[in-house]
């Protein structure tokens, strides 16, 4: 729930921020000598010193990433999947409905674009609220940063890092480029993580040009059907994956509980009194021993 300024001389704490309800995720010092924090708590907090000087509301969700937007303010990405753009006034100056699930990282590039990657499986590139792109990834997007060059260089939880570029003269190989198309055509992707409102339509639909990049299709084959985003670049519709009815590994299923996320939390109830309210349990998949022979005793003893 704190954030420490460290003195690189010394390596000593010079300060504690103390003001956030939950963990503080993300921080971003300013030019300033002020420090803007993000934190599970759903809140951004601005201080000078120690003193916490103007708290931005607005995310629906935990605050995960922060980044400088020179000449304006910051923007900042959450596990709402929305980008908010700020000024450090205090004023929110755009909402842009980014991810369909967490978002984790951002980067603002020297034109002051955004790119934004989550854990819906995408690097986006944004120019204000309009989609430039959308780039695929076998598993979520963790981290991004760019090259000197303009490149951008993503980190997914498949274990790669990925270099993407709108140079052709340093594009991979078409080889490259069509065995990677099929990895991410080859995913399944459980139905709970699928937009809500979607509907499955025919084969047919993808004869139709998208509305903006990164719209997503989802289209009949036989009896299952795959999801499809179009590719505003190539100007066509590209599969990534095929939909099915495995709730795991998407981040749409986790929960929340004091700032730490969850596959699942149960009520635990310690008495029959019907006013104990109990206590609430975090465990994820693969964790439900450590759980029970751990978590449980540390409670009840």
């Amino acid at each position: 729930k704190t954030a420490r300024v460290w003195d690189i001389a010394s390596s000593e704490s010079v300060y504690v921020l103390r003001g956030h309800e939950e963990g503080v995720w993300a921080v971003l010092p300013l030019a300033d000598g002020g420090v803007l924090t993000g934190s599970a708590d759903k809140t951004i907090k601005l201080w000078r010193g120690d003193q916490c000087v103007h708290t931005y509301t607005g995310h629906e969700d935990a605050v995960r990433a922060l980044a400088l937007l020179p000449g304006v303010g910051f923007v900042s990405t959450a596990n709402d999947g929305a980008i908010r753009l700020w000024a450090l006034s205090g004023e929110c100056l755009q909402v842009i409905p980014a991810h369909e699930s967490y978002t984790y990282a951002l980067h603002v590039t020297p034109g002051s674009q955004f790119v934004s990657g989550g854990e819906d499986k995408t690097l986006k590139v944004w120019n204000g609220g309009q989609c430039l792109a959308t780039l695929s990834h076998p598993g979520s997007v963790w981290s991004v940063a760019q090259l000197p060059n303009g490149d951008l260089v993503s980190g997914c939880s498949d274990g790669m890092v990925r270099v993407w570029t709108s140079n052709p003269d340093r594009t991979a190989s078409t080889e490259v480029l069509e065995a990677y198309e099929v990895q991410i055509a080859a995913q399944t992707i459980p139905s709970q993580t699928i937009p809500a409102g979607l509907k499955v339509e025919e084969e047919e639909a993808l004869s139709l040009p998208g509305a903006r990049d990164g719209e997503t299709k989802i289209v009949r084959n036989g009896e299952g059907a795959d999801a499809y985003i179009w590719n505003s670049v190539e100007g066509r519709w590209t599969k990534i994956g095929s939909v099915t009815d495995n709730a795991g590994g998407g981040g749409g299923g986790k929960v929340m509980l004091e700032g730490v996320e969850y596959d699942q939390v149960v009520d635990v109830k310690l008495t029959d009194d019907p006013s104990d309210p109990g206590l609430k349990l975090g465990f994820n998949q693969g964790g439900l021993r450590t759980l029970l022979t751990k978590t449980w005793s540390e409670v009840l003893r």
